[in-house]
């Protein structure tokens, strides 16, 4: 495990498609059919369900629409900031336009930034488009490179949000590969393409919507009743017997929401968003993986921004002081770590609770339209899209962990 020292917390920025809100209106949870079965495993014969949910009305109004794009590159003179933009694909005649644009700032030695013209954004080719955005992706100031939104793979999301060919053609025009998926950095420029609100909330919608899943323990889980109550048994939690002798009790039951087995907190806050607080501190990965089953949440992991890290740090030395790393299989509870190894240092950028198979609970990032839910790992990947793939790494509470 690394040590403390190198064992930081990573940059967190607006996760996946938020980059893209234009200005969110309601919408509901919405289940939809197309139930799949964990595979075999001590957990027991578990259904998982897709249940895509949407932010609400609710939280509308405490999200931001997308600002103009801005670059901050960092360099000690502009034959520096120059050399960036040429290893970004940039022409000669686009980075003479950059640059006449661009200024160092007297504050921060270093610093180079610009507001590059809507015009040379449109210009870009697919090639440049990569390319270009790789390159912002090493610096700090640029979250919307670093993390950018995640276009739907799915076909069938495309087919419902029935959008217009000027703008269909417009996200694709904007888009970009990495690693495997679309991203989209320039959310603001798909303005003009909107017919109308009715298409605005269709592409929020497609852009916004989170692939949570409901996971369900049937009765055929009882031929294996001690094993799989000895797996959903947390420690001083409630008794996984007990929610199992439902089968017993009512013998039309056929299956248990696995949320009745969650403790209480983690019940009464999946597929929730997280609600305002007068603070101002934000809900994040960290706060809602480390509470996990414990009697009093630590409150310390709350965040004071979208880009605080102090509660990251303090992730960091929690699971270097409190935990064990472990191997799979995991085990219920455990909780789970993406971390970015770059420039020598060991970055941590999420936790979540194994929960089974490839299922996680989850919330992704500090913003307010993202939801505590279940999830597939898979999913969860497409949620994190940096330039490198993160290394995941398992957890375990220390039986007697030492005093802090």
């Amino acid at each position: 495990m690394p040590s403390s020292s190198t064992f930081l917390r990573g940059r967190r920025f607006l996760v996946g498609a938020l980059c893209l809100v234009l200005a969110l209106a309601g919408a509901a949870p919405t289940g939809v059919s197309g139930a799949e079965t964990l595979p075999d495993g001590p957990w027991g014969l578990v259904t998982v369900t897709p249940l895509p949910l949407t932010p609400p009305s609710s939280v509308a109004a405490r999200l931001r629409p997308p600002r103009a794009s801005t670059w901050e590159l960092q360099g000690p003179d502009l034959a520096a900031i120059d050399h960036i933009l040429a290893a970004g694909g940039l022409s000669g005649e686009q980075r003479e336009t950059v640059l006449a644009l661009g200024a160092f700032d007297p504050a921060r030695p270093g610093r180079w930034t610009v507001t590059p013209p809507d015009a040379l954004r449109w210009s870009l080719t697919p090639a440049q488009r990569r390319q270009l955005y790789h390159e912002l992706a090493r610096f700090e100031g640029n979250p919307s490179f670093i993390l950018p939104g995640v276009l739907p793979a799915s076909p069938a999301a495309w087919g419902a949000a029935d959008l217009n060919p000027e703008l269909h053609y417009a996200l694709d025009r904007l888009s970009f590969p990495r690693r495997g998926m679309r991203c989209l950095a320039d959310g603001d420029l798909l303005t003009p393409f909107i017919r109308d609100e009715a298409e605005h909330q269709r592409l929020l919608r497609l852009l916004t919507t989170i692939p949570a899943v409901k996971l369900e323990l049937t009765r055929a889980s009882l031929e294996r009743r001690a094993t799989v109550a000895a797996y959903w048994q947390l420690p001083g939690g409630r008794s996984a017997d007990a929610v199992l002798a439902w089968f017993d009790a009512f013998p039309d039951v056929e299956t248990i929401d696995v949320v009745q087995l969650l403790p209480p907190r983690s019940r009464a806050m999946i597929n929730t968003y997280a609600a305002p607080r007068g603070d101002g501190l934000l809900s994040n990965c960290f706060w809602t993986a480390l509470n996990f089953n414990q009697p009093a949440t630590d409150d310390r992991l709350l965040a004071r921004g979208t880009s605080d890290d102090t509660c990251g740090v303090l992730a960091a030395e929690i699971l270097a002081r409190d935990f064990e790393e472990v191997s799979p299989p995991y085990h219920y509870g455990d909780v789970l770590a993406l971390l970015l190894d770059v420039g020598g240092q060991t970055l941590l950028e999420h936790t979540m609770v194994h929960v089974a198979g490839d299922i996680v609970l989850t919330k992704n990032g500090y913003t307010a339209a993202q939801p505590y839910v279940f999830m597939r790992r898979a999913d969860l990947d497409r949620a994190y899209p940096y330039p490198r793939a993160l290394r995941l790494v398992g957890y375990r509470r220390r039986a007697d962990p030492p005093a802090p």
